[in-house]
């Protein structure tokens, strides 16, 4: 299986694992209708104001930073990082979902980093883990 080079990559990756969608929480939007909750978003963009998340969710930054591998050739290999935060918002039945989700994430990118993360101020979440990964097979392609 290639590794994901893309944070639409990773978002197919990681939604469509079975482990990791039995554990995501769900958006519930106004009108009743829920859908998993798991989103590509940029740093400083938000979900809809009138969807409100529940259980765990994954949030796939869209911009990836790079940890860059410079060649005795004198060339640069471009190795992105993606940002991974995943977010508890509510206690669930296990007390665990958010560390399994992490846990599955790790097993499905090798090599990540993982810190917890101090929730902003106004978020009411229980709990955040960002998962770093470095893709080191990509390169400039």
């Amino acid at each position: 299986m290639p590794l994901p080079t893309t944070p639409e990559d990773l978002f197919d990756l990681l939604s469509e694992d079975a482990t990791i969608a039995g554990l995501l929480g769900v958006y519930l939007k106004p009108d009743g209708e829920t859908e998993p909750a798991i989103i590509v978003m940029h740093g400083g963009e938000r979900i809809r104001e009138d969807w409100t998340p529940g259980g765990v969710e994954v949030v796939i930054r869209r911009e990836a930073t790079y940890d860059p591998l410079h060649l005795i050739t004198s060339e640069v290999l471009r190795r992105p990082t993606w940002r991974i935060y995943v977010t508890q918002w509510e206690p669930d039945a296990s007390g665990y979902a958010l560390q399994e989700v992490v846990e599955r994430i790790i097993d499905l990118l090798p090599g990540t980093v993982v810190n917890d993360v101090t929730l902003a101020e106004g978020l009411t979440g229980l709990a955040q883990s960002c998962v770093r990964w470095t893709n080191h097979g990509a390169s400039n392609g």
